[in-house]
């Protein structure tokens, strides 16, 4: 029974401690494409977020962008970090291999043509 209870409060604290998408540091800022294929799904979430982020801080997004982000908050941002995420893995990425044409194209660059391309920045 002991045994039981300790396991229990373990799960428990391990539930609480747990930290929210957007508090894992992204690594991935300044990769290559090659990089981003092997990275895990967390890292690659973080940096999205980071890459939106940015995008509406320095208010390069488009108002309705904008609007939605003010309005949903962080589950927004983190909708429109998922979209990212399926651009850069379908345009370059075959599970954990890259495309061997854009193993060298920055992450960054990649993010970026992807909200211009998905129609999220301004002209």
């Amino acid at each position: 029974m002991k045994k039981l209870t300790f396991l229990c409060l373990l799960i428990l604290s391990a539930g609480l401690s747990a930290k929210e998408w957007y508090e894992e540091k992204g690594t991935l800022h300044k990769a290559t494409m090659k990089d981003w294929c092997q990275a895990d799904v967390k890292n690659k979430l973080a940096t999205a977020g980071d890459f939106v982020a940015v995008g509406y801080q320095d208010k390069m997004l488009k108002t309705e962008i904008t609007q939605a982000i003010d309005s949903y908050g962080m589950s927004g941002l983190k909708v429109m970090a998922e979209q990212i995420i399926e651009s850069l893995d379908t345009a370059a990425c075959n599970g954990k291999k890259v495309d061997p044409d854009l193993a060298t194209i920055e992450v960054a660059d990649m993010a970026m043509m992807s909200m211009m391309i998905m129609g999220w920045t301004k002209e």
